[in-house]
């Protein structure tokens, strides 16, 4: 589930979960979880683990730090997991 914060102790987010191949822009990282903006505008809170990096802005690295650093200039993609997250 996506939550209003950055833990399983803040609420829900959106009142149906995100799906498997949604792509997001990351704004922020702290603990384990990343904030992310959907196309929409709307932010939440999801745990690291149900995100993965689809395509970095030409910095050709990897790693949570370069998709972090990339996706605050808006030039990186990530997605859901292909699992659904609840």
């Amino acid at each position: 589930t996506a939550r209003a914060g950055a833990g399983p102790g803040f609420g829900p987010a959106f009142d149906a979960p995100l799906h498997a191949g949604l792509e997001f822009v990351l704004k922020d990282e702290r603990g384990g979880w990343l904030r992310i903006e959907l196309a929409d505008g709307s932010r939440a809170w999801i745990p690291a683990s149900a995100a993965e990096l689809v395509r970095p802005a030409g910095n050709g690295g990897g790693g949570a730090g370069a998709a972090v650093n990339a996706q605050r200039t808006g030039k990186t993609e990530i997605q859901m997991n292909r699992k659904r997250h609840e």
